[in-house]
């Protein structure tokens, strides 16, 4: 398999971060930084190890991969798309999650 070359966030990827970060930042500021940051980096790692997730059971073109912060953590949701690794949803462990959603 050749290298993976880029990282793409989608909108909604986007959206979800921004959303994690807000949630934290109204009683935490710093922590919410933190958060995001440590987000960032992990999906980063994924450029060099792009099987570090487990396949989703029935979107089997989908990764989950567990980032851990502080207690609990975080599930980044990604895709390969050829030479691109395509994070697609991000949410805390904890939150409710619609089965099939990507």
């Amino acid at each position: 398999m050749s290298a993976i070359r880029t990282l793409k966030w989608t909108v909604r990827a986007v959206e979800d971060l921004a959303r994690i970060r807000a949630f934290i930042a109204a009683d935490h500021p710093s922590a919410a930084r933190r958060a995001a940051a440590c987000i960032k980096e992990a999906a980063a790692m994924l450029l060099d190890q792009p099987a570090m997730g487990r396949p989703v059971d029935d979107l089997l073109e989908f990764h989950d991969w567990f980032i851990p912060f502080g207690k609990h953590g975080y599930m980044l949701r990604y895709r390969l798309d050829e030479r691109v690794i395509v994070v697609v949803r991000v949410w805390h462990d904890r939150e409710e999650r619609n089965a099939g959603d990507p």
